[in-house]
């Protein structure tokens, strides 16, 4: 997709985009192409061959930039109506493409890159500390749209924001909800035909003819994506990448990659994500627009480098997890009869020789199961933490989010699908501002034509240890991997803070203002004595301190970029 930026003034000035088009264009590594209509600007850096060189005209008249809405998802975009003089953005359902909007006296401007609106001249770089203290506690934003900068918001996902250019007032709706179930009931066949032609369909859509990597583990979700993708496009244009972490963990994933691989006749390449130390910074790499709670990104950095030498699009296999997560008991029979759980629970237990997860637990069905609250770290003060509690949900120019209804049949896998905490962290970690690598991650498995089939099919058997891709590609992928359990990467974070502390833990005090926010004798006490999670999680004053001492030292106006 574009790096691109939408510039609207409110006054009869031509709008400023010089800097916002620099900014822009060291995303993609393309020159920016800007549309001037009267108050508004639209401007547009390609990264894909096939993209835009500049803002498109559509049918209607109409101006726009970004990708529009589609069936697939993961989309961001900005059109402007010079008719009606009317500016409308909107954003993903799953929050997968981030979208900015800052405000300042004289212009607003709409864009999916941070340091873009940063490059404004009116945009204000001042800071929004309950922002930072809410990266310090819990390495993410305190809500849906609030940034670390006071006057920079991001578009929360699923909504569509339109601003009326002649009186400035704007509008905020939801556009997109969690698929529902559609009611059609179907066989067996049926369920496996089905579910692999809408992964094809899902795959076909994100690759790039000439060329896409697949990020390739010995897992279902990868493999069965990387089935699908060989059944759409020729082997010549796919190459499979996988990472692993030698430094750190035992090797147990390669044979099931490389016989993957293999049976699917992909070229492998095995690259060592672990190379750098923790918090690596490349001094090529110009400094982020705002901090980020991920340790290994110099290593990250280097592996879609390694990607983005076959194209400038990577597959990847997020998240199957959640997708094919089994519902608790109140939402199983939401979806069906007693009579239909009972004997599908039962010819689960005989077929797959385990009982089905059907959530009767005690306290299900007491229903006072909640998801555990996020706790502060014990290491901020009292004033940092009364801060995080007495904050107030943000506003984008003034329009409130519009909440998600809990879904009736798959709650849980929506809630982890929308989480705030993964979809925003998510989407700053694989931005290409972010990895300033030119390739830009798809994600197959969250297509909501494929959601929306999910959600439509009985829980038992297919959303039971993954069942429906076990069952639907049982011809296209190895024995040991279909069979295989899930293996979770058991040791990298251990092994991670094991090292850092062989290396020599540096626990210098952070300088002000993070300093007031500390309590330090008890930060510098996780960092010695705590758990692998506490320590990562203390890691992240470090980040903060590296962050705003690089940022004072960073001239006027270069707002991130180089």
């Amino acid at each position: 997709m574009s790096a691109f930026a939408a510039v609207l003034h409110k006054n009869d000035e031509e709008p400023r985009i010089a800097g916002v088009a620099e900014a822009l264009g060291s995303v993609t590594g393309r020159t920016a192409t800007a549309v001037t209509l009267s108050r508004c600007a639209l401007v547009a850096a390609p990264l894909h061959a096939d993209d835009p060189g500049e803002p498109v005209r559509m049918a209607s008249g109409s101006t726009a930039v970004g990708r529009m809405p589609c069936e697939a998802g993961e989309y961001a975009f900005a059109e402007w109506d010079p008719q009606a003089q009317r500016l409308t953005c909107g954003r993903d359902g799953l929050g997968l493409r981030l979208l900015y909007v800052a405000e300042a006296r004289d212009a607003i401007v709409v864009t999916n890159v941070l340091a873009a609106a940063l490059r404004h001249p009116q945009i204000s770089p001042a800071l929004d500390d309950e922002s930072l203290i809410a990266f310090l506690a819990h390495g993410s934003p305190i809500d849906e749209v609030r940034t670390c900068y006071r006057d920079i918001r991001v578009l929360p996902p699923g909504h569509t924001l339109t601003i009326d250019a002649r009186t400035f007032d704007a509008r905020m709706c939801r556009h997109w909800h969690f698929p529902v179930p559609d009611g059609v009931r179907r066989t067996d066949a049926e369920i496996l035909d089905e579910y692999r032609s809408l992964l094809a369909d899902a795959v076909r859509d994100r690759l790039d003819p000439r060329g896409t990597s697949i990020f390739l583990s010995g897992g279902i979700d990868s493999t069965t994506m990387a089935a699908a993708a060989t059944e759409v496009a020729p082997s010549s244009t796919l190459h499979a990448l996988t990472t692993r972490y030698p430094r750190y963990v035992d090797d147990v994933e390669l044979p099931f990659t490389r016989a993957a691989a293999d049976r699917l006749g992909l070229p492998l390449t095995v690259f060592d994500a672990d190379r750098h130390d923790p918090w690596h910074v490349d001094p090529i790499d110009p400094p982020l627009a705002s901090p980020l709670d991920e340790p290994t990104l110099g290593d990250w950095r280097d592996a879609l480098a390694c990607a983005a030498k076959h194209g400038t699009i990577a597959l990847y296999g997020e998240d199957g997890d959640a997708l094919l997560r089994p519902p608790a008991w109140r939402a199983l029979r939401k979806a069906d009869s007693l009579t239909s759980i009972g004997v599908a629970a039962v010819r689960y237990a005989i077929t797959a020789g385990r009982r089905p997860y059907i959530g009767l637990r005690w306290r299900e069905r007491m229903g006072i199961v909640r998801p555990p609250a996020a706790a502060k770290p014990n290491w901020l003060t009292r004033d940092a933490s009364a801060a995080l509690d007495g904050s107030q949900p943000a506003t984008v120019l003034g329009c409130a989010t519009e909440p998600l209804p809990p879904h009736p049949t798959r709650p849980e896998a929506q809630s982890i699908l929308t989480s705030t905490t993964i979809s925003r962290h998510f989407a700053a970690t694989i931005a290409p501002e972010t990895t300033r690598r030119h390739v830009e991650l798809r994600f197959p498995l969250l297509d909501t034509r494929l959601i929306r089939f999910v959600t439509s099919i009985p829980a038992i058997p297919w959303c039971q240890h993954k069942t429906l891709p076990r069952r639907a590609y049982r011809d296209r992928l190895p024995e040991t991997v279909l069979r295989r359990p899930k293996a979770p990467l058991i040791g990298f974070n251990e092994g991670l803070v094991a090292e850092w502390r062989r290396n020599g833990a540096d626990a210098a005090r952070p300088a002000d203002p993070v300093a007031g926010w500390i309590d330090v004798p008890a930060w510098t006490r996780t960092l010695q004595t705590g758990s692998p999670e506490a320590v990562m999680a203390a890691w992240r004053v470090g980040a903060l301190d590296a962050w705003l001492t690089a940022r004072s030292r960073m001239p006027k106006g270069a707002a991130c970029t180089r």
